[in-house]
């Protein structure tokens, strides 16, 4: 499930979370980050998707994960806490948006909202978050695990992206924000409570580059390890979905992956 588009319409988009959200004002964080607010919602769509909160989390809380993968986190707290200490000094740095600022806060209030108990873990980026919740769920250390993304802009993030470069080339899509969740499960756990899965996840694979001029070649790498792991080959692959976003050398780099795996 995901949600996206303009903060306006958040409130139509979210209408099954609002109990969620509800209660992040009784626990007093009801002016909680549009990332929070957006991870909630993707959740609830993806939790009430897959057969609602009381077969996933209740039945057992602690079977169930809680995967996120998280770029940039609650930059307006971020902003707000510094102003602060920029303003004000150390000493009167906001107790009040601290504890919202760290990369993990967001999955923390999701888990609290649904009463999640089972792993509880955030990475630096959703490829990580996936490849984790696959592994834990293969081997069956978890039932099932909600694995979410989420991420918000600021004016401040948006000059630093320009500053890089690339933001404004033609295809290049806008900056957005939002968040998008799904929920693995085992086969079998699936077929026990009569579930219907929408896709079968074979592999993932994940890497870092070495260097700049190495993406490219850590791409390549990177696909060609998921798709031994799956089992298929180039000419097996019906579609391929790329980032494409922000700088031309991040794209171009994409592009050269593409053509070393499936040639022209």
């Amino acid at each position: 499930a995901n949600l996206a588009g303009e903060l306006e319409k958040y409130k139509d988009a979210a209408l099954r979370a609002r109990s969620a959200l509800a209660d992040l004002k009784l626990r007093g964080i009801g002016r909680a980050s549009v990332m929070i607010r957006c991870a909630i919602a993707a959740v609830d769509q993806a939790i009430s998707q897959a057969g609602g909160a009381a077969t996933l989390v209740a039945s057992d809380p602690r079977r169930c994960a809680l995967i996120s993968g998280i770029s940039h986190g609650a930059l307006r707290h971020v902003e707000k806490l510094m102003s602060s200490i920029f303003d004000d000094g150390l000493q009167y740095a906001s107790a009040t948006h601290f504890p919202l600022t760290t990369m993990n806060a967001t999955a923390g209030q999701v888990s609290i909202a649904y009463g999640i108990k089972g792993y509880n873990t955030t990475f630096c980026g959703i490829g990580g978050a996936l490849q984790y919740a696959h592994q834990i769920v293969r081997d069956a250390r978890q039932d099932r695990a909600i694995t979410f993304g989420a991420d918000e802009v600021t004016p401040l993030l948006a000059r630093v992206l320009a500053g890089v470069g690339g933001l404004d080339a033609p295809g290049v899509a806008p900056l957005g924000e939002g968040a998008a969740a799904l929920v693995l499960e085992r086969a079998s756990v699936a077929r026990a409570r009569g579930a219907l899965g929408l896709a079968r996840l074979r592999a993932v694979a994940c890497a870092q580059p070495d260097g700049p001029t190495q993406r490219a070649d850590t791409l390549t790498r990177v696909a060609r390890l998921a798709l031994r792991e799956a089992g298929v080959p180039p000419e097996g692959v019906v579609a391929v979905l790329s980032v494409g976003h922000g700088p031309a050398v991040l794209t171009q780099a994409e592009f050269d992956a593409l053509l070393q795996i499936f040639g022209n």
